[in-house]
């Protein structure tokens, strides 16, 4: 990376070095101001450097842990190196990785040499280096060179321009923490695809992702790496304290299941054997039942006497000795109450039926005279000569 942004160290330059002329010949005019395009290739020029400048420092700090710089130092039982400075190694780290962003090259520049300086400080000087030291010293010593070519760049450039090259350098980093936190969702949502929501793959990326995270904010807050390798035991301990939590309850839950089934099983069994109301299906019936009452008293941060007392009012209630632990009393009630209803039910179908054939004689009922009630002086008296039936013969009850 670093020879990346010396290769536009080394473009910008000749860009820089282009006549007016020279720019033409290159780019065309088209119309366009000539100073414009060069104010335009240079912010795409310094933008370009700068963003390269910020992959460097935070790949850098991201390949070289707290720990790993303490082991560079040789501190990790001393808090002081030998220039009586603190040795703030999450500090070096935000030196690293402020590479390239936002803020003056001064600071970031001071920044770099003072972690040589305290390297070779807390080392002995750079001939008592080991091996990984020296190459880290010499990553550092190419930095620092980058660094100074990015300021002196920079400072032919006009301030608007390296503002907008600062803003560029910032939103790079922004969004590169947008997307490792989007990585870090999608990578969790593979692992439950492929093991399950609840499986062990899942549950360790998610604490190792929680870890990664907070390690980051402790990072960023200049916490010391004692400090942030003590937290982060801590959280690791504290998440291993709830997933046995959840373990456990899971496995509690697991048990009761197993153990219900077995227990319908003996009962299936028993009503085959003895009777659906024999003792024995009672006795095993109200030991299922008890032992879910146990797991439900599991369960509650009751103390003992209470459950006990929970107990004795479950027996009382449930067991062989409650007054009715057949429910026969509750079983005749319930009889005697459907007989009620039966009964109260024929009794209104028979007054709805005593009231329908009362209604329908009233109502469509006539009789007809017998031919006894008609003589031939009555058919005379109203004209009729005929021995058939007229309307008037016929009387109607009413």
């Amino acid at each position: 990376m670093l020879e990346r942004i010396n290769s536009r160290i080394g473009d910008y330059r000749d860009l820089a070095g282009l006549s007016t002329d020279d720019l033409i010949k290159r780019y065309g005019s088209g119309g366009r101001d000539i100073q414009e395009l060069r104010r335009e290739l240079q912010a795409i020029a310094l933008e370009e450097m700068q963003i390269d400048a910020a992959k460097a420092g935070q790949s850098l700090a991201e390949g070289m842990s707290a720990k790993g710089i303490q082991d560079l130092f040789e501190e990790r039982d001393r808090r002081t190196s030998r220039t009586g400075r603190g040795a703030n190694y999450a500090g070096y780290q935000a030196i690293i990785g402020s590479i390239g962003s936002a803020g003056t090259y001064d600071e970031q520049i001071a920044g770099i040499r003072e972690l040589q300086d305290d390297l070779k400080a807390a080392t002995g000087g750079i001939g008592a280096m080991t091996k990984e030291q020296l190459a880290f010293y010499s990553t550092l010593s190419e930095t620092l060179d980058t660094l100074r070519q990015l300021k002196a760049v920079a400072e032919g450039i006009p301030q608007d321009i390296r503002d907008q090259a600062d803003a560029a350098a910032k939103s790079y980093i922004e969004r590169r923490k947008i997307t490792t936190g989007l990585q870090r969702e999608i990578d969790l949502s593979d692992a439950i695809l492929r093991f399950g929501e609840r499986s062990a793959e899942v549950e360790a990326l998610r604490m190792e992702q929680a870890q990664a995270v907070l390690e980051a904010r402790l990072k960023e807050k200049g916490f010391l790496p004692q400090i942030i390798e003590q937290v982060l035991e801590l959280n690791r301990i504290e998440m291993e304290r709830a997933k046995a939590i959840r373990d456990a309850e899971a496995a509690r839950d697991w048990r009761g299941q197993v153990s219900q089934l077995q227990a319908q099983a003996e009962i299936t069994r028993a009503i085959v054997a003895h009777g659906r109301d024999s003792l024995e299906v009672k006795k095993l019936q109200i030991a299922a039942e008890r032992e879910q009452m146990e797991l439900m008293l599991a369960q509650q941060s009751w103390s003992e006497e209470q459950k006990a007392g929970y107990r004795a009012a479950w027996e009382a209630q449930n067991g062989l000795s409650s007054a009715d632990p057949f429910g026969a009393l509750a079983a005749s009630g319930d009889y005697l109450r459907q007989a009620d209803l039966r009964l109260g039910k024929l009794r209104l179908e028979q007054q709805l039926l005593g009231q329908s054939e009362a209604v329908r004689t009233r109502t469509t009922g006539v009789s007809i005279a017998s031919p006894a009630t008609i003589s031939p002086a009555s058919l005379r008296g109203r004209g009729r000569t005929s021995s058939t039936l007229s309307p008037s013969s016929i009387t109607w009850r009413g």
